[in-house]
């Protein structure tokens, strides 16, 4: 059994990776991944049960450069963790002073809404646009038509996260995406490159 199990699979892998924690290791552990979007916490329930966290992990690029290379671009990384679940309270908090204790920045936010579409609204514009620009942040907030597109879909995303719960303004999200390092490429950019 364990007390903490941290699920950082790409969503395309989550059902083969749930193969490999069975529910039973799981009866009084958090659950808490670090995925993108929100479908997830559905499928992670339906197999641990109610101990499932919202969480996110912001603040940094990461990604393999080949078989034995990760490149780490940023300074630091946020852990963003929260529930709805009144019963997950304490465990969460245990949690975030563990990741503390580690080095890392944890924040533990009120509802999963949040933690989910803080990150969302500030990453499916970023990534769309770089993905579909081939060019860094920095560029694409310089140049036209790509510095427009990437403020509609900012305001797309804030509309969005409002209607599920997240409070968030515009003007929010891209004051967070403009202090973002110019050279940042998302991984979606990098995998539409790639061919993959």
């Amino acid at each position: 059994a364990v007390d903490l199990l941290i699920v950082s699979l790409k969503a395309p892998h989550l059902e083969a990776g749930l193969a490999q924690a069975p529910a039973r290791f799981l009866e009084r552990g958090l659950v808490l991944p670090r995925l993108n979007g929100t479908g997830h916490l559905e499928i992670l329930r339906e197999h641990f049960g109610p101990r499932v966290a919202a969480g996110t992990i912001g603040l940094i690029e990461a990604f393999r450069e080949d078989p034995v290379t990760i490149v780490h671009r940023s300074p630091g990384a946020l852990i963003e963790m929260g529930a709805d679940e009144a019963a997950l309270a304490d465990p969460i908090s245990h949690c975030a002073k563990l990741f503390e204790s580690a080095g890392l920045q944890a924040q533990v936010l009120q509802s999963e809404a949040r933690v989910l579409w803080s990150k969302l609204s500030r990453l499916a514009p970023l990534a769309a646009i770089t993905a579909a620009s081939g060019m860094p942040l920095g560029v694409c907030r310089e140049t036209q038509p790509w510095r427009d597109l990437l403020e509609r879909a900012v305001g797309e995303a804030a509309n969005l996260a409002r209607l599920e719960g997240y409070a968030v303004q515009a003007e929010e999200i891209l004051d967070r995406i403009h202090s973002l390092p110019a050279k940042l490429e998302t991984s979606l950019a990098r995998d539409v490159a790639a061919g993959r």
